[in-house]
């Protein structure tokens, strides 16, 4: 006998048979280890710490659930949300375990994460609902893996720097000039009691100042490291002013480990100058 059998019908019959579920725990692994690499790959090795990393990964997140969960066949609107949140949460918890964040920041992030998932979740649904051939879905999954470092490059080469932002404030203090200006060059100030500074935000302790004059060193003592600031005019007890040659840590992560040190606490905020009058 002649097998007659037209090899494009085995085609689509095997499209027609493929398995109707996919893997959750294989779509997490997934999503995880590609946004583990994204960062990894832009404060590590990029270093830097713009929106492409803080808006574009959390949208392709949602975005990359999405495909993932529907590759073999259609899902429904809220599988697709479901295994979104479930990547966000997951990637998240892998950023605290591993040391790469601490637990504040990923807090005060996963608001703004979460909605941005859910919109690329979104956007993932609807390619996964207009889009029919599996060919085309998984074409634009690697399409979708390619984009955000992509992106992450091409923000990187543009070194764009934040803006010099000034800080003023003004206090009234029933004493003399002469009383508010040793407070001023060094003192030191009582454990703050806020909530807030039991995240691990730097809170002031004291000054120190080793002499006197232009040229003098005078450091503040904050709760994650000294504020090095060389004094550039002296008018005593007019006016003070200084340069900032090293600026300590803005916070102290929460962490299960004693010390965590992501990259974005390291130069992303900084003093240049200061002065008092």
């Amino acid at each position: 006998m002649t097998d007659n059998k037209d090899p494009l019908k085995q085609i689509l019959n095997s499209n027609i048979n493929q398995p109707k579920t996919f893997n959750p725990i294989l779509v997490v692994i997934c999503v995880s280890c590609f946004a583990l690499l994204m960062v990894f790959l832009s404060t590590e090795i990029l270093n830097s710490y713009g929106f492409a990393l803080f808006l574009g990964l959390p949208f392709v997140i949602g975005t990359f659930c999405s495909l993932l969960t529907s590759l073999s066949c259609k899902q429904s609107f809220g599988t697709c949300f479901q295994m979104s949140i479930l990547g966000l949460f997951i990637t998240s918890a892998i950023l605290i375990l591993v040391g790469m964040e601490g637990m504040i920041c990923i807090v005060l992030a996963f608001p703004i994460s979460l909605f941005l998932t859910l919109l690329g979740a979104a956007f993932g649904y609807v390619i996964q609902d207009l889009v029919w051939d599996i060919y085309k879905k998984q074409n634009l999954t690697i399409l979708t893996i390619f984009i955000l470092p992509l992106i992450l490059g091409v923000e990187s080469t543009l070194e764009l720097k934040p803006a010099l932002i000034k800080v003023q404030s003004s206090i009234i203090i029933n004493a003399s000039k002469e009383i508010v200006w040793k407070e001023v060059i060094a003192s030191e100030l009582p454990p703050p009691n806020e909530l807030i500074f039991k995240t691990g935000i730097a809170y002031h302790i004291k000054a120190e100042i080793d002499g006197r004059g232009v040229g003098v060193i005078r450091y503040r003592v904050f709760s994650t490291g000294k504020l090095v600031a060389p004094i550039e005019v002296w008018d005593e007890p007019e006016f003070l002013q200084f340069s900032v040659t090293h600026s300590p840590p803005p916070m102290k992560e929460l962490s299960i480990y004693p010390k965590v040190n992501p990259p974005h606490l390291d130069g992303f905020l900084k003093s240049q100058k200061g002065r008092f009058r």
